[in-house]
């Protein structure tokens, strides 16, 4: 399009100098009207090219940075942007020497409550679940999903008893909100909680552990909050 252009424009100057403004064929090819026309179709294309720029740059944003940070539409990061988040926030938490915690909640039985009370009951309690997750996590926590049905809060607390406040604190919660739907399933909430100050600032050991800590939860007499062990920590419980 511009070589057209600029051949266009080449031609009609060779032309007028030649014939004139008055010559035949500058009146007839190379007249003001027909330049306007050139100069509107012009002013479209570069209209168009520098748009599509634009949305290229934008799609490369979105293509590097954005599609890693994927929002559920309740509000969860999906895994693979927990993934590529976490370690961020670590990383400033590691610089200043700073507690940092990451908790697991999970329901191990929801494919027995469909088997037994069908899809529909499933879906409802794991909907619940991630909801009421967000809903009573702490504010500025950074909530995503786990591997399963598993659903992860990571954030700073005051101490590692605030920790298993928090965790405990959810947990009741869930089941509270579980109990008040009338129905007659009242799922096992599993919660594990994973301490930088046990397992580092790594942020797949921190999901691993509380994640394996919470599947222990779950299968534990009375479902209590564990944290996950350390270096040299055995395993310990706090009553939900």
């Amino acid at each position: 399009m511009l070589i057209f252009v600029a051949l266009y424009y080449f031609t009609r100057g060779v032309v007028l100098a030649v014939e004139g403004p008055d010559g035949e064929l500058f009146q007839t090819w190379f007249n003001s009207g027909i330049t306007g026309l050139v100069s509107i179709v012009l002013t479209i294309a570069a209209l168009t090219t520098a748009t599509m720029l634009r949305s290229g740059r934008v799609t490369v944003r979105h293509d590097t940075y954005y599609s890693t940070l994927e929002l559920s539409p309740d509000g969860l990061l999906s895994a693979r942007s927990y993934a590529a988040a976490l370690p961020v926030v670590l990383e400033r938490a590691a610089g200043r020497d700073e507690l940092f915690a990451v908790i697991a909640l999970r329901i191990d039985d929801l494919a027995q409550i469909s088997i037994a009370f069908g899809a529909d009951e499933e879906a409802a309690i794991a909907e619940q679940q991630r909801q009421g997750t967000r809903r009573y996590a702490p504010s500025f926590a950074l909530i995503g999903e786990g591997s399963g049905h598993a659903v992860l809060i990571a954030f700073e607390p005051a101490s590692e008893a605030d920790a298993r406040r928090v965790a405990s604190r959810i947990q009741r919660l869930l089941l509270d909100d579980f109990a008040a739907r009338g129905s007659a399933v009242i799922p096992v909430v599993g919660v594990g909680v994973a301490l930088s100050r046990d397992l580092g600032y790594d942020a797949t050991r921190l999901v691993d552990g509380a994640q394996e800590a919470a599947r222990r939860s779950s299968t534990s007499p009375d479902a209590s909050v564990i944290v996950a062990e350390g270096d040299g920590r055995r395993d310990d419980a706090v009553r939900a």
